[in-house]
């Protein structure tokens, strides 16, 4: 995660993407998917579009740095939920 975190894609996009910023965040909980198996692949699922969603449309809407940097960050924490077991 800290890898994602640490990038927004602006070299391969031309301009910072937050929409795939927060997708690639939510996607480093895939080894959890795969390996432990404790995530089930639905709600990886939602999770990856849920953060890349909300992220980027955040980073559209607000453009003052502080509340941009904390809405994003917020988002990380409040789509953890999200990981819950939809198979059962």
């Amino acid at each position: 995660m800290f890898g994602a975190l640490t990038t927004y894609w602006d070299d391969l996009f031309g301009e910072d993407n937050f929409f795939i910023h927060g997708g690639a965040v939510a996607f480093a909980y895939l080894p959890y998917a795969i390996i432990v198996g404790s995530i089930s692949w639905l709600a990886f699922s939602v999770r990856v579009t849920a953060l890349a969603l909300s992220m980027g449309l955040w980073r559209k809407y607000f453009s003052n740095a502080v509340v941009e940097e904390a809405g994003r960050g917020a988002f990380i924490i409040l789509t953890l939920f999200l990981l819950r077991n939809y198979d059962a």
